[in-house]
């Protein structure tokens, strides 16, 4: 995996390299910094802009040596030591510029919000941001970002980051090939899902001026109505892109992506009413464990199994759980289901309501991405701005991990 670091200073750049050490990634990183980073960011913008302006041969774009070919790039929001002579640049008005030409597969926003560890409001770190992950410096050495055993701080929302690369990748291809099909329809939603959306997870395509249904919404119109470009820049690579110039497909198809992405964890999953991840379900199917929800290991053990039936009852997955497992999977770092099949099932339903198994009295804590037994100190209760049915979670709030906002926390 090839990371590259960004930052207008050397010193931030060894910061961020001293928390990759950590986690045995340092030797995969470069560091790009100063007037280097600069210089090339000029580089990218220049050449971009010739394209975007139909003043070059539309047949290729050049990327600048030092930005492309990155598994992985870390960019430190704060830019401010990069003297354009303009607006002060961040590393959120230059992601849409990465996706679309350096073929940079995962893109991190670095500080943004750097006295915030967990967003109590959204669940979800920084949710104005475009980068695919925003974190801060100190979160690198996290071993759940890196797929080791989590520690006392592991975010239910962090992916895997080798896997979200990789996966990226198939993405991108899987939207060149259903470029113009219906986002719903490409993703296999069921019908029933849109009475359980939210207005928030309707506005897919929300900057535009279309007036279609979620469910009429295309990947082309993602991109047109995409927020990590400009509208001069999305309208100049859609032209291209309708005339098949190669390198315009290709930013057509990063950019709506990572867009679609971004919509499917925030405002799909995040509420947990269309989508439900496996701690979720189990929260509310507890009787999908079997005879073994009576221990709270085995409630936990759901979240560590990476394969089938995933320390489900092997009998209740087959017959019920199975059928509505997501799909393509390589859209989520973890197995998600639809829920509204799922709590429309009326077999499932008279299984939770007839067992006899004594379940645990235990919650599932956002921040440590574990369940938690409610007779201990840790669990305190939140309630999130979230648009749906659950917006009440809860959190394990560990001494050395900034929340806010603290308004967000129940009594």
């Amino acid at each position: 995996m090839k990371i590259l670091i960004c930052d207008d200073r050397k010193d931030g750049c060894e910061d961020a390299l001293s928390h990759l050490e950590k986690v045995g990634r340092a030797d995969d990183a470069e560091t790009l910094f100063g007037d280097s980073l600069r210089k090339a960011l000029a580089a990218l913008f220049e050449g971009t802009d010739k394209f975007l302006t139909g003043c070059a041969d539309s047949a290729r774009v050049k990327v600048p040596e030092e930005l492309a070919n990155f598994d992985l790039v870390i960019f430190d929001n704060n830019l401010a030591d990069l003297d354009f002579g303009g607006a002060r640049l961040t590393a959120e008005s230059v992601v849409g510029y990465l996706r679309s030409f350096t073929g940079a597969s995962y893109i991190i926003s670095l500080n943004k919000n750097p006295s915030v560890d967990f967003d109590l409001r959204h669940l979800f770190g920084d949710h104005s941001s475009i980068a695919d992950l925003a974190l801060n410096t100190h979160h690198l050495s996290r071993p759940r970002l890196w797929g080791g055993k989590d520690d006392d701080f592991a975010p239910w929302y962090w992916p895997r980051l080798p896997d979200a690369a990789a996966k990226r990748k198939k993405q991108i291809a899987f939207v060149r090939e259903n470029l113009d099909q219906t986002v719903w329809k490409a993703l296999g939603f069921p019908d029933e899902a849109v009475d359980y959306m939210s207005r928030r997870s309707k506005a897919l395509a929300s900057r535009s001026s279309m007036q279609k249904t979620i469910q009429e919404v295309s990947f082309r119109d993602v991109f047109s109505a995409n927020g990590s470009l400009d509208r001069e820049a999305t309208e100049s690579i859609d032209s291209l892109a309708r005339e098949s110039v190669p390198w315009a497909v290709k930013a057509v198809c990063r950019i709506t992506a990572a867009e679609v992405d971004r919509w499917l964890r925030r405002e799909v999953l995040a509420p947990q009413d269309v989508l439900i991840d496996l701690p979720h379900l189990v929260t509310r199917m507890p009787s999908l464990l079997g005879t073994r929800a009576c221990d709270l290991a085995e409630w936990n053990g759901v979240i560590a199994v990476a394969k089938a039936p995933y320390g489900l009852s092997s009998a209740a997955y087959r017959d019920h759980v199975r059928s509505t497992r997501f799909q393509p999977h390589f859209w989520l770092s973890t197995p998600c289901f639809w829920w509204p099949t799922l709590k429309a099932n009326s077999k499932l339903r008279q299984q939770l309501f007839e067992s006899k198994v004594k379940w645990p009295d235990a919650v599932f804590c956002e921040d440590v991405s574990a369940f938690v037994a409610v007779d201990t100190p840790e669990p305190i209760e939140i309630e999130a701005d979230i648009e749906g049915s659950w917006p009440r979670r809860y959190i394990a709030q560990r001494a050395d991990v900034n929340y806010s906002p603290r308004s967000r926390i129940i009594g």
